[in-house]
């Protein structure tokens, strides 16, 4: 099952250049791939009725600081917005 829930990720990779990277969720076992061009999240329960689960949302945070740590690129987590 996969979901396209357009969450995106802006990486900085020099001053006033920021990229934006479509973020491929799956269901399977936890794991991230994050690199300047690509970013793959693999979860065992990413979604529920109104988009990601907290769980989910907390795995992708975690990838992408894990991420900055590694090559230093600046990254921006854009969130969709979420119905009321």
């Amino acid at each position: 099952m996969q979901h396209d829930p357009r969450i995106t990720i802006s990486v900085r990779l020099i001053p006033a250049c920021y990229s934006n990277v479509l973020v491929r969720i799956t269901q399977g076992e936890a794991s991230a791939s994050i690199t300047v061009n690509r970013a793959d999240i693999q979860h065992p329960n990413p979604f529920e009725q109104h988009g990601l689960t907290a769980d989910c949302r907390s795995h992708i945070v975690h990838a992408v600081r894990s991420a900055i740590a590694r090559d230093g690129h600046d990254r921006r987590i854009n969130w969709p917005i979420q119905p009321s």
